[in-house]
């Protein structure tokens, strides 16, 4: 039993034991046994959270700390440095306006990528200040999904059945390629497993594969 009775809408897990989860009215649960009991922890807001990431940072031994953000409705964009015993309010200005985020990928405690409606992409490279990434998304279309490949291959996933990939760390508008596009489907997920193979998923059961980077997509059954 979660302890509560509002819309979860993300989850990780760092072990068979400890997870997170994140939805809506700001809530964040915890776990360390395995998901017998979930812990409320204290939320920086009381807004939906769409999507939650973390990064490990090991210490000497088997010690380690934990890195943790979540991201969601009106900018909201939160951070915890102690493993989310405490969680932080990006402080106003360092993420732009409208901006209703969908998705979340972290590469690792400084460098990261927030997707989501008004066709934002917003990178960071610090840890703390986001900025916009030129995508070529309509002002309207919103991204729903990202994946990433190492540091430099990124896909992108959205309205319009839309698909774009960078091989360049996606930050200049140029460098964006549209590989597909149906004007009357969704796509809501995508995940690469190396620079060649993945799958985007979307409405209507919608399941898209590739084998060469996305240079085609063929729909599966």
């Amino acid at each position: 039993d979660s302890g509560t009775a509002v819309s979860l809408r993300d989850v990780i897990a760092i072990s068979p034991n400890t997870a997170w989860a994140v939805g809506d009215a700001g809530t964040i649960l915890h776990t360390v046994d395995g998901g017998s009991t979930w812990q409320v922890q204290p939320s920086c807001t009381s807004r939906r959270l769409n999507a939650i990431e973390y990064e490990r940072l090991d210490g000497a031994g088997a010690a380690f700390t934990l890195e943790l953000w979540a991201v969601g409705d009106s900018g909201e964009l939160c951070n915890s440095h102690d493993g989310g015993a405490w969680w932080h309010y990006s402080p106003e200005g360092l993420v732009p306006e409208a901006s209703e985020f969908e998705g979340l990928r972290m590469l690792d405690t400084t460098t990261g990528w927030a997707c989501g409606t008004y066709g934002k992409l917003l990178h960071t490279n610090d840890g703390t200040n986001w900025f916009q990434a030129a995508t070529g998304f309509t002002h309207h279309g919103a991204i729903f999904g990202l994946t990433v490949v190492g540091r430099t291959h990124i896909w992108i996933v959205g309205e319009f059945g839309e698909i774009r990939h960078s091989s360049d760390g996606g930050l200049v508008h140029t460098t964006w390629y549209r590989q597909h596009s149906e004007p009357d489907t969704c796509l809501f997920g995508i995940y690469m497993q190396d620079e060649s193979h993945g799958w985007a998923v979307g409405e209507t059961g919608t399941i898209l594969h590739t084998v060469n980077g996305g240079a085609s997509w063929a729909g599966q059954a």
